[in-house]
């Protein structure tokens, strides 16, 4: 059972880093937009 528990805990934490990389690719492409607009406008 204890190997279960720690590969429950891996699969948890990738998850948390998956997300956190596509929140800042979202943010890094928000970023790059509004510069984008800003030179433009």
């Amino acid at each position: 059972m204890r190997g279960w528990r720690h590969l429950e805990m891996l699969r948890i934490r990738f998850e948390r880093q998956a997300q956190t990389h596509v929140a800042l690719l979202r943010l890094a492409c928000c970023v790059i937009c509004l510069r984008t607009l800003i030179r433009f406008c």
